[in-house]
């Protein structure tokens, strides 16, 4: 039974290791999507009245998990093809995306949180993409919408 406990903590440890370059990125994303859930949950709570669920929960958690499995995957790729400053630009990359994302989300909940908070609420029009709604046509190209001036 001890030989089987020592081969399964070489064979994690080999692979934490390997990993060891992406584990900043996997630390940043699972930092921001506390605060995600946090205010997303306090949200939930104190402004929609509603109550906690878990269904809700385990979709937040797929999406950490599925975000920090497209850098993982994408790092090992980069390994294997021998690509690694370009595979560790686009982990990078990817985290800034994800972390956007998560951030816009937090800065939504929060300013259903304090609605009277200016500042909050200028960084989620900034943030949040939301000043792109005051452009149409980019924002018709962006969100795949069809504009109605061009019949296209």
């Amino acid at each position: 039974m001890d030989a089987i406990k020592i081969l399964f903590l070489t064979i994690v440890s080999a692979i934490v290791a390997f990993l060891e370059p992406v584990k900043n990125p996997v630390i940043v994303l699972f930092m921001v999507f506390l605060g995600d859930f946090f205010f997303g949950l306090m949200s939930d709570l104190f402004v929609n009245n509603d109550r906690i669920r878990l269904k809700k929960a385990l979709f937040a958690l797929l999406f950490l998990f599925l975000y920090n499995s497209v850098i993982v995957l994408t790092f090992i790729i980069g390994f294997l093809m021998g690509d690694m400053d370009e595979a560790m630009f686009i982990v990078k990359t990817l985290t800034y995306v994800f972390t956007s994302f998560y951030i816009a989300n937090t800065l939504r909940n929060i300013c259903l949180l304090f609605p009277d908070n200016r500042a909050f609420a200028f960084l989620y029009y900034i943030f949040g993409l939301q000043v792109l709604k005051k452009m149409p046509v980019l924002y018709n190209y962006i969100f795949g919408k069809k504009n109605e001036d061009t019949n296209e």
